[in-house]
């Protein structure tokens, strides 16, 4: 039972591959700008007030491991815009969903040419699409996210689906001037940025300080070897035996610095 199956093994991908695999698609959006705001615009104009209005179910719809089947029944009475090559038009809902469902699919297979690309940069293209669909379906199964019926295609969609419905609660606060949306929206890209910023600075001295660090470590451990021969005449039987042992350890620790580095790296 806990053994990975072979599109997450580690001979192939590396360490935490399925770790990494989760991470990429759960950060996933759709790539065609035209396409994402037309689907932003059909969330706030139809999919909000049929939640509001009980057309569809709240509880069915913040459980739903496919929310894009749900939006398929919006009130025909309201409107939104859709984005062609004449320019900005407005239809129905139900004909806005019917044009977003017809260019869906080939979103899903960009978002997916794109993982490929990124998460097996060692493969030739062909490899890297064939192996993709595979690997990010065990990687969901494998970890009790979806389950075994769920495709690739199912699993990117729902993760680029739920990015955008948080893209719309953010941008349709300042559609409607709401200072609170807006306040917050704010307030949570700064802190996202402050962050990396943060980590990006931490890695950065951790490259410089660590190998200047491990070098006064290891400075300090032979400069303290003759200390450690006169501390042990100090000692006998299993005394002397336990500290032979923790000097040596110590040096095979400092060793280690290196690989260790390489394998998780």
């Amino acid at each position: 039972a806990g053994a990975l199956p072979a599109e997450l093994g580690y001979q192939n991908n590396g360490l935490m591959f399925g770790n990494r695999l989760i991470r990429e698609t759960a950060n996933v959006v759709f790539p065609d700008p035209a396409f994402r705001t037309d689907l932003i615009n059909f969330i706030h104009n139809c999919t909000t007030y049929d939640l509001v209005d009980g057309t569809l179910d709240p509880t069915s719809f913040t459980s739903s491991g496919d929310v894009w089947p749900l939006m398929a029944s919006p009130n025909p009475a309201r409107f939104s815009t859709l984005t062609g090559a004449g320019g900005i038009s407005i239809d129905t809902c139900p004909n806005v969903y019917l044009n977003l469902d017809g260019r869906l699919p080939a979103q899903i297979t960009r978002i997916q040419g794109r993982l490929a690309f990124q998460l097996n940069p060692t493969l030739p293209g062909a490899a890297a699409a064939a192996a993709i669909a595979g690997q990010v379906q065990q990687a969901y199964f494998k970890n009790s996210i979806a389950d075994a019926a769920a495709t690739a295609a199912d699993i990117i969609r729902q993760n680029a689906m739920l990015n955008t419905i948080e893209d719309t609660g953010r941008l349709v606060g300042q559609k409607v001037n709401d200072p609170a949306a807006m306040v917050l929206a704010v307030g949570r890209a700064q802190a996202t940025a402050q962050q990396n910023a943060s980590w990006l600075n931490s890695g950065k001295v951790a490259e410089q300080a660590l190998p200047v660090l491990r070098n006064v470590v290891e400075a300090l451990t032979y400069a303290l070897f003759p200390l450690v021969v006169l501390l042990l005449m100090l000692t006998s039987g299993r005394d002397t035996m336990m500290a032979i042992k923790g000097y040596a350890a110590l040096l095979i620790w400092i060793q280690l610095w290196p690989p260790l580095y390489a394998i998780l790296n």
